[in-house]
């Protein structure tokens, strides 16, 4: 058996704990090698001075407080210690954590007015552009038979599109300013 192996079974050696076929083999190295003989002597004297010392004694009230907690006798459960300040914010930021990350995003809580006005008008003006659009289309079927070329009409949409875009930044400005 070598060194390191001893090593680890001299405790169990000096208890009396190893099976009798292990014991024997380290009985032998331990009276043949000098290091492992000290190493036993030094863990012998260790274990004695442990043995030697006295317990302290414990006092009753710690004894039932160990039994107590251990077996759970007496104790019910308490809502006590979630009302704690630490739980209390904690359950208020869970919950509106929870109400942040569900609402619906469009719909926002401290919107100031010149957002919700600004929203109203780019609503409004969607459905106007989606009329003018229907408009614009009723109309280039009525241009389409007096048969005007493809590049009026075209610069025509885009000269009411670039004064539309205009009356709209204008009308925004009024509105935000």
């Amino acid at each position: 058996m070598r060194c390191d192996e001893v090593r680890e079974l001299i405790t169990i050696f000096l208890e009396g704990e190893l099976e009798k076929e292990t014991s024997e083999i380290v009985r032998a190295h331990i009276d043949s090698c000098e290091r492992c003989k000290v190493l036993m002597e030094y863990s012998l004297k260790v274990m004695r001075q442990i043995r030697s010392i006295e317990p302290l004694p414990v006092p009753e009230r710690t004894i039932e407080k160990i039994l107590n907690t251990t077996t759970k006798k007496g104790k019910k459960f308490s809502f006590f210690p979630l009302l704690q300040p630490q739980w209390i914010f904690a359950f208020s930021m869970f919950v509106l954590s929870f109400f942040f990350f569900t609402y619906p995003k469009k719909v926002l809580f401290f919107d100031p007015v010149e957002f919700k006005a600004h929203r109203a008008y780019s609503q409004v003006l969607k459905v106007v552009t989606k009329i003018e659009g229907v408009a614009d289309y009723f109309k280039g079927s009525k241009l389409k038979l007096t048969s005007e070329p493809k590049e009026e009409v075209e610069s025509k949409r885009k000269k009411k599109e670039g004064e539309r875009n205009q009356r709209d930044l204008k009308n925004l400005k009024m509105i935000l300013f």
